[in-house]
């Protein structure tokens, strides 16, 4: 023990410990609870730099009953914080303070966490958030900040729309205060301002919930792609019913298929979820982003945008969408036959090589819906597709 503890005092020995190299070559054969465990029995000066790889693993969840134990923190291991803001169902009228009155307490007891963050994630369960956005306005993002997820899980009624002082002021607050931004996920019901994130990359938007007086307006998706058209390269756009299932039988998707402009489109993936299918693609969504990220690379000039809705309409405008080679449309849903989708689209993309189809197969209409393809898609060299038949047997193939 004598001869490793003098050879441990040796400067090479404490550069090899220290390199970032053996340290991750070591970390990658323990788990979570083991690498937590152990660096310190190990060598204690194993448990501050295994902090950033630990970083990487975790991420620390902060709710109320944290807070107030929380004095002092890593700051390599709050780069991945998730906030969720929850109520007491039997809490009504005075719910909204009860979370002012928990979450200052974040502000107070660790002012420098907003400094350091790099990412972000933020569930809110109810729409009324009443000076609350007040609180979150102490938070300075400064240049850090680089992904931003928010998650809205209302279980209110979904065709109500004032939302006064609550999850929009919070999130609009969020964009302003993180110039920086390079992705953003968000599961809401309303549109934000990009303006402010110049360097948005990644954007995942899943609307839920929207008044259909809202989804008719074609100028409220358009302002808000508009305000990010120049930055994004890698979008999804999502519809969800989850908390409004009348909302599939009477939907009005205009909007949702307006041509976006998107000069660097290239992967176009439109999806009509069920509610259920819906719910949980929202359940999902964190890691859909950030599996996006790791592909960014991989084609920087690529955008692909998905989205979740219903009947598609006439938006493959090559002059909006000069650069669409791969188009995927997914609606695998009794009311998304293929003659349906297809109905209202006239205008042909000559652009696009690879084309993906998966609907609701309707033997008698879909030969013409079928027979419509070839003329929307003329120059498509690689096609895959999969239907499900009316008696709910499922056929699939590629060509």
């Amino acid at each position: 023990m004598e001869k490793n503890e003098d050879l441990c005092e040796i400067p090479v020995w404490t550069k090899a410990l220290m390199n970032p190299l053996i340290l991750n070559r070591i970390f990658s054969h323990l788990n979570f609870a083991d690498l937590k465990n152990s660096v310190r029995i190990v060598c204690t000066v194993w448990a501050d730099l295994s902090a950033s790889h630990l970083g990487r693993l975790c991420c620390l969840r902060v709710s109320h009953n944290h807070l107030k134990d929380m004095t002092s923190f890593n700051p390599k291991l709050i780069r991945n914080i998730s906030l969720h803001l929850k109520t007491d169902s039997k809490l009504t009228g005075s719910s909204a303070g009860v979370l002012n009155y928990r979450y200052t307490d974040a502000v107070t007891v660790v002012p420098e966490i907003p400094k350091l963050l790099t990412h972000l994630i933020i569930h809110f369960d109810t729409r009324s958030l009443p000076k609350l956005g007040e609180m979150w306005g102490t938070f300075i993002f400064r240049d850090r900040l680089g992904m931003l997820g928010l998650t809205f899980t209302s279980h209110d009624n979904p065709l109500q729309t004032v939302i006064s002082g609550g999850a929009s002021t919070i999130l609009q607050g969020l964009l302003n205060s993180a110039p920086n931004l390079e992705e953003v996920n968000m599961t809401i019901d309303f549109y934000p301002d990009f303006t402010s994130c110049k360097n948005l990359r990644i954007l995942t938007f899943n609307c839920i919930g929207l008044h259909k007086i809202t989804l008719s307006d074609p100028s409220a998706i358009s302002r808000m792609m508009d305000t990010c058209s120049n930055s994004v390269v890698r979008g999804r756009r999502r519809r969800s019913y989850a908390a409004a299932p009348a909302i599939v039988r009477r939907r009005t998707p205009v909007a949702f298929y307006a041509s976006p402009q998107a000069k660097n489109l290239i992967f176009y993936t439109l999806s009509f979820a069920t509610p259920r299918r819906a719910a949980d693609a929202a359940e999902k969504s964190p890691k859909t982003g950030a599996a996006a990220a790791e592909n960014l690379s991989a084609s920087p000039s690529a955008m692909t945008l998905k989205t979740d809705g219903g009947i598609m309409f006439d938006f493959l405008d090559v002059a909006s969408l000069p650069k669409l080679s791969h188009f995927s449309i997914q609606g695998i849903m009794c009311d998304n036959a293929m003659w349906r989708m297809y109905q209202n689209c006239h205008r042909p993309h000559y652009g696009i090589s690879k084309l993906e189809i998966k609907c609701f197969h309707c033997a008698a209409e879909d030969v013409q819906g079928s027979a419509k393809i070839a003329t929307l898609f003329p120059c498509v060299t690689e096609f895959g597709n999969a239907m499900l038949s009316g008696n709910f047997g499922t056929f699939e193939g590629n060509f």
